[in-house]
């Protein structure tokens, strides 16, 4: 396993999570529910530093990686561009990225020592984000007027699923891993007419790549620097 890549590539789509995630603060639930979705995208955004400092990237290049890459060169998880209008999307999105990245950084604390003391709190922090979007698909599901929404947010998400592990034969173990256990949990809710996951290759670029670098460059400058004197 290429552990370099592995950790850059979760940590580039725990950047776009917190991004796309963090809006959700103030697109109304309630009102600890806000605060909750505050607290996780501050802990994914973490999360995505420390594995780029686990890839060996220092503050210099994780800011050029962030702030200067062209669209194209951006090769993100589908499911990592939270939606912005449906909280059932966002549930089911939650639940399936938040395992897909505990079972990464399981495997990757597996591969040295010192690796498994730096991503200690990444795994806790997953685990947490993992059983707070798990209980939230408990109470839609129990709600008759929303039992419908999770359950095709559920399936949607799983057909869009395939792309969060990479792909080759280095890799295949820990995809069945995560394509078994993912079936089971989903189970474990009572759910079994839901689609099967199936395995592909990351697309670079995109409409929402581009949306997410022209929000960022909003914000920053191409070299990182802040666009607002207040910084």
């Amino acid at each position: 396993m290429n552990s370099a890549a592995v950790a850059i590539a979760l940590a580039d789509d725990l950047f776009v999570q917190c991004q796309t995630l963090s809006p959700w603060t103030v697109n109304y639930v309630d009102l600890e529910e806000s605060l909750a979705i505050g607290s996780i995208s501050q802990e994914l955004l973490a999360q995505g530093g420390v594995l780029y400092e686990l890839a060996g990237l220092s503050y210099e290049e994780r800011d050029k990686r962030i702030f200067q890459r062209s669209a194209s060169d951006w090769n993100i998880a589908s499911l990592s561009f939270f939606p912005s209008n449906n909280w059932p999307d966002v549930v089911a999105s939650g639940y399936i990225t938040a395992l897909a990245s505990k079972i990464i950084v399981e495997d990757l604390k597996k591969t040295s020592e010192s690796t498994a003391e730096q991503l200690v709190l990444v795994g806790r922090e997953q685990t947490l984000h993992l059983a707070h979007w798990s209980q939230w698909i408990s109470l839609l599901l129990v709600n008759p007027e929303t039992k419908g929404e999770i359950s095709m947010a559920l399936n949607n998400a799983i057909k869009e699923a395939g792309d969060l592990l990479p792909v080759g034969k280095d890799y295949d173990l820990l995809y069945e891993r995560w394509a078994e256990e993912l079936k089971s949990k989903i189970a474990g809710f009572g759910l079994s007419a839901v689609s099967d996951v199936s395995r592909s290759s990351r697309v670079s670029g995109g409409s929402k790549v581009e949306k997410l670098i022209e929000n960022l460059r909003g914000a920053r400058n191409p070299d990182g620097l802040s666009s607002y004197s207040i910084y």
